[in-house]
């Protein structure tokens, strides 16, 4: 359970971000390249911060966490990429390596944080 609302998190500020993003850039609010740019901001920044809920939940192996977390956004990603057909690329190589490397991250980030209960 503690994955599945950490993730729902996730893939919401994606697909709400990159939906806000691709009306600014059809209205000629920002330029495409930006929209590029800032889609991969919040892909890693949406990640990272999953990570960090992951990591300050569990007590022990935040970097278990992390590698867990990363490997299912990473999967979910591929799983996208095979439903809209997309190729693989060596950019999107490194963007899901990236992912799953800020995911990992994000977790052991959390050590540094401490929540007053």
């Amino acid at each position: 359970m503690k994955y599945l609302k950490t993730y729902l998190f996730v893939l919401i500020t994606i697909i709400l971000f990159v939906f806000i993003n691709a009306n600014l850039s059809f209205f000629d609010i920002i330029n495409s390249n930006i929209e590029k740019v800032l889609n991969i901001i919040v892909i890693l920044v949406s990640t990272l911060l999953g990570g960090l809920i992951l990591g300050i939940n569990n007590n022990n192996s935040k970097y278990i966490e992390g590698i867990k977390f990363g490997l299912l956004i990473v999967i979910t990603f591929i799983i996208f990429n095979f439903i809209f057909k997309n190729g693989f690329t060596l950019f999107k190589l490194i963007m899901y390596i990236a992912t799953f490397g800020v995911s990992i991250l994000g977790s052991i980030t959390s050590k540094k944080i401490k929540i007053k209960n």
